[in-house]
Parts: structure tokens; sequence; C-alpha cells
């Protein structure tokens, strides 16, 4: 093993060692897909297979597509990782998201701004497998070779209207929520925007009250 592990290092110190390293962080995939959990979550695997769905999904029309499942790193850091390394577009999935059926098509416009990140939650496959490929051909992905049909824009006029009824009523309740001191949803960055607990900030304002005394 030692001697195995030694013939390992020697090669990447070599010329065609440094040449792959070099070549695998200059790699980009077409899109890459983020299924967003946390350790020890019941629906972790029930994430991660809607995540591999959308992949399967998408791959079928010659994509490039690859699941970033590694655990080591927060979902901001993946996003930020993959936006500097010039992938600026995303497919994320979050255990809101599965609940609600939907994933969501994300588009970065500067690496590392999540505000600036322009967002569409689709139908996941297979139920939203065409509006998911044709969103993905808009927003740039020019492999896929799907065609838009006159029923496609009917969908989304339907789409538009059921979003608009359900945006009225959630903004009813997010009315109440705030008038009762709650945050209400922040759909910049949906399931995982950076938030301060609420419990931080009380003290935050605490430590502000008995410096002023």
């Amino acid at each position: 093993r030692e001697e195995k592990k030694k013939k390992w290092q020697e090669w990447m110190q070599s010329d065609s060692g440094v040449e792959k390293k070099k070549d695998a962080r200059e790699y980009k995939h077409d899109l890459v897909v983020i299924p967003v959990f946390w350790r020890g979550r019941h629906d972790q695997l029930d994430v991660q297979k809607a995540a591999e769905d959308i992949k399967a999904c998408v791959a079928q029309q010659g994509v490039d597509v690859w699941v970033d499942s590694r655990r080591h790193y927060t979902p901001g850091q993946k996003f930020a990782h993959w936006e500097h390394r010039g992938v600026m577009l995303r497919v994320e999935v979050g255990p809101e998201d599965l609940e609600n059926g939907v994933c969501r098509v994300c588009k970065a416009k500067e690496p590392g701004e999540y505000k600036s990140v322009e967002r569409k939650k689709i139908k996941l496959p297979p139920v939203g497998a065409r509006k998911l490929l044709l969103t993905l051909k808009d927003w740039g992905l020019d492999k896929i070779k799907l065609e838009k049909l006159a029923r496609d824009d009917e969908d989304d006029e339907e789409e538009d209207e059921s979003a608009r009824t359900s945006s009225a009523k959630g903004g009813k309740k997010d009315g109440k929520a705030q008038a009762a001191g709650g945050d209400g949803d922040d759909e910049v960055a949906g399931n995982w925007a950076p938030r301060v607990a609420a419990k931080a900030e009380k003290e935050h304002k605490g430590s502000k009250g008995k410096k002023r005394k």
C-alpha cells in the first residue's frame, strides 16, 4: 500500500499529473444540481433522490450535469464555489421544495452575490420535466434541443395565475405574522436564507440597551 501511495504521489508531481490537476480545476459542468439538506434530517435521502431524478431528466438531453452532494460544505459554500468556477446556472432542491413538489432553477449574475440570483420554481420531474428543460434552455443551456409549443405558453399562463393567487393568500398570512412579530418568509433565498436567529437578535438589542444605561 505504501509503495502504491508513493507511486501516486510521484505521478501527481510529474508533468502529466500537474496537467491533470490543472484540467480538473478548469473543468466546468454545464449544470449543477444541489440537494440542500443537513445531517440528521429524516428526509435527507428523499432530497438526494429528487436531485438524482433532476439530473437524470436533464442528462438525457446530452447536458453535462453533476449532483453536488458533498457533506463537508454548506449549501452557500457550494453555490459560491460553482459561481466562482463559472457555472452560473444551477438547480436547487431542499426539504421545503420537496414538500411542495418543486425545485428552483437559479441563475447567478455575480459570483457570491446571493441577492442577485434569479430564481424560478418548477415542478419536480416527471410532472415538471418539460417545463424544467424549457426553462434551462431559455436561461442558456443551448444543448437542450426541446422546442417550445403553443400549449407551453398556455401552461405558463395558468401557472402564473395560480402563483398570483397563492401569493395573494400568502401575503395576507405574512401580514398577520409580521403584525404578531414574525419575520415572514424570505423568498430571496428560500429554504436556506442566511438569517440572524431571533434569540441572537434579542440578545444583541439587550446588550445595546445595557450600554446606554
